[in-house]
């Protein structure tokens, strides 16, 4: 308590006690505080503004009432950018603002917009407070103003449904900012029973801009559920968040491939990224075309998808990501490569729910450029429903790239269908290993085929039963 300076005389009668002087310094120090907090606690419950009041000679006034504490939110610039928030169920009276009714049935886009159009005009940003739980009906596309942030959870709705087949839900065009951290955006892919695909042209979240942060973000029943296609838009990330029942759950068509656009986007594309994501029951999940698209996937699933990227000259990167279709119908395929596109996967698990052999790139595209156009994979493995064994000729049915794969017995050639081999990795084969009782066969990889994905393994002579091998490529 050394240096304290305090408005009061301190009992000295600690003085005369048989404290130890340390201990009677700091109980006058103790007691000093408390009284005086006591008293101005008396004080000041009473005291009006204007009123001052006076202890030891000293002049203690209190504070003129002041507006809400500035916020400083996540994804806020700065306190400087005076920011406030406004609580979509209570707003305050004097801004002359409705609040919204979140009942799922009247439409609430008009109050919504009235309120973030209201952060922007009178303190050139805040946060819009959405409640837990709650579903706001809404008829029109809301549009998110530089420097607002709509900040919600996973279970706050705004419901696009009634907005039209062509509604473009929710429009952000920001920078080095977090527009959205909590809430999910319902469209209008399905009828009325929202059971069937409607056919629309619906777009869930368009954005423009650059260092954007998206968070807890959930959209679902889109023709595009995110829509990058806008000129100066990149470094753009979306954490936790999930893309569901879309056509198209994220298009990066940036050379108007198959969008339809009149033009090239430019200056756009650079680190999209999906973190901690999910998309799920889409047709695509994505499509990207430029050459300087990145789109990257960390830890993120795809599930049950008709066919997971369509891309043209675009790097796309996954690592660490889960893949899993049982579509079975329409392509034997995966990725739909063209022209040089690039690729990559790191510790990646693809099941393959249906029967079958499956591609993981579609057999029948060629790079423009062999090394140009490419695929690479590390570590990834692959899991596919069983099917027979194939002819007398040792024909696997289930099998892929560096796995175990079971010889019939008395075989001298052996047909692997490999889920990595395309025309965009085309690298030869190896046989890596062999077990079982054949000490004395010996096996070579004798031919590729990289349209049908199949690899032949010749035998020295007919392996006995339980062999095995290994093919790496």
């Amino acid at each position: 308590m050394a240096g304290l300076n305090l408005p009061i005389n301190i009992d000295k009668s600690y003085a005369s006690s048989r404290m130890d002087p340390t201990i009677q310094a700091h109980q006058q120090a103790h007691d000093a505080v408390h009284g005086i907090i006591n008293m101005f606690d008396a004080g000041l419950g009473t005291a009006t503004e204007g009123q001052v009041l006076t202890w030891n000679g000293a002049v203690y006034a209190p504070t003129t009432p002041s507006e809400p504490a500035t916020l400083s939110p996540a994804g806020v610039k700065s306190t400087e950018d005076s920011s406030r928030a406004i609580y979509a169920l209570g707003p305050s009276p004097e801004s002359g603002l409705q609040a919204i009714a979140a009942d799922g049935a009247a439409n609430d886009a008009p109050r919504l917009q009235a309120m973030l159009d209201y952060l922007k005009s009178t303190y050139g940003g805040g946060v819009l407070m959405l409640p837990p739980g709650r579903t706001s009906r809404c008829n029109s596309t809301i549009t998110i103003p530089a420097g607002v942030q709509v900040r919600g959870s996973a279970t706050t709705v705004w419901d696009f449904w009634y907005a039209g087949s062509a509604v473009t839900a929710i429009v952000v065009n920001d920078k080095e900012f977090t527009p959205i951290m909590g809430l999910e955006i319902h469209g209008n892919q399905w009828d009325a029973n929202r059971t069937t695909h409607n056919t629309t042209t619906s777009t869930g979240l368009n954005i423009s801009g650059y260092t954007l942060s998206f968070v807890d973000v959930h959209i679902t029943g889109f023709n595009w559920g995110i829509d990058f296609t806008n000129d100066k838009t990149y470094l753009v990330n979306f954490e936790r968040s999930t893309i569901n029942n879309c056509m198209v759950g994220i298009n990066l068509d940036l050379d108007n491939s198959w969008t339809g656009g009149p033009a090239k986007v430019l200056n756009s594309g650079e680190r999209m990224s999906f973190t901690d994501s999910i998309v799920a029951n889409c047709d695509t999940v994505y499509w990207a075309t430029g050459n300087g698209v990145g789109l990257f996937f960390v830890h993120t699933s795809m599930d049950f998808c008709a066919t997971w990227g369509r891309q043209s000259n675009a790097h796309v990167f996954f690592s660490n990501c889960h893949l899993e279709s049982t579509y079975s119908g329409r392509n034997r395929y995966l990725f739909d490569l063209t022209v040089n596109s690039r690729l990559y996967m790191v510790n990646c698990l693809f099941i393959m729910g249906a029967a079958g052999i499956f591609h993981a790139i579609n057999p029948a595209n060629v790079p423009w450029n062999l090394g140009w156009g490419l695929a690479h994979y590390t570590s990834c493995s692959v899991y596919f429903t069983p099917t027979p064994a194939g002819t007398s000729a040792g024909a696997v049915g289930t099998s892929f790239s560096e796995s175990v794969v079971p010889v019939p017995a008395g075989a001298t050639k052996v047909v692997v269908a490999s889920f990595f081999v395309s025309k965009w990795n085309p690298v030869r084969g190896s046989v890596a290993a062999m077990w079982g009782p054949a000490a004395n066969v010996t096996a070579r990889v004798t031919g590729v085929n990289y349209t049908d994905g199949t690899v032949t393994v010749t035998l020295s002579e007919a392996a006995p039963a339980g062999t095995v091998l290994e093919v790496e490529f």
